[in-house]
């Protein structure tokens, strides 16, 4: 086992790696009687790190900023997560995940979730729940900017978002006028990730 810490005044990351199944000290992990793992794949590792504001690749989303927080490379492959940005009127059209199951947690403002057929309206505080398969979308129909984090398990569904979206450098702009663009590669992409979107449903009803 090898123990890596690396800081990077760029990145705002200090990371330690241990394979799976093993001890911070590369012990392998004892079992409910004491006895030591059968075995420690050391091709497999996850990491625990410190990633400070902002510091994660970010893209602009269809009328939105998605900033990645942790990534499946990071996570051994078991989620994804990132924080979503979401000005008034931004948020994707309808649209289903064979592969992963979806939760959010809203940190600032009111958005709008379309969850099949009922329409939730969420705040600080709020979780909510999409297990695969399940319709879903959201949309900000308030006059304030949306902050809330997503997790996608298992992870894979982020290079989805690289593929088709554009990276944001300067977070200090607006978002482009991008949804057209943005929709004809999703709607390109999307089999490729087994993503299905419903562009005849509304997202909600404001």
């Amino acid at each position: 086992m090898q123990s890596v810490a690396s800081r990077g005044g760029r990145t705002g990351v200090v990371v330690e790696t241990h394979p799976v199944g093993a001890s911070p000290s590369g012990a392998p992990v004892a079992g409910r009687r004491g006895k030591a793992a059968m075995s420690v794949d050391s091709s497999t590792l996850t990491a625990m790190f410190h990633r400070t504001n902002d510091t994660g690749l970010s893209y602009w989303g269809p009328g939105d900023r998605y900033t990645f927080l942790v990534t499946g490379e990071e996570s051994g492959g078991a989620y994804f997560a990132m924080l979503a940005v979401v000005p008034p009127q931004g948020g994707p059209p309808p649209h289903t995940h064979r592969d992963e199951d979806e939760t959010f947690y809203i940190l600032e403002g009111r958005p709008t979730f379309r969850l099949g057929d009922r329409r939730v309206e969420a705040g600080p505080g709020d979780f909510v729940n999409i297990p695969r398969g399940m319709l879903h979308c959201f949309r900000n129909f308030s006059d304030e900017p949306v902050r809330m984090i997503l997790t996608f398990t298992p992870s894979g569904i982020e290079h989805f978002f690289q593929e088709t979206l554009e990276r944001a450098y300067d977070l200090t702009q607006d978002p482009p006028d991008n949804l057209e663009e943005v929709g004809a590669r999703y709607a390109e992409a999307a089999p490729r990730y087994g993503m299905e979107f419903f562009l005849d449903l509304p997202p909600a009803t404001a």
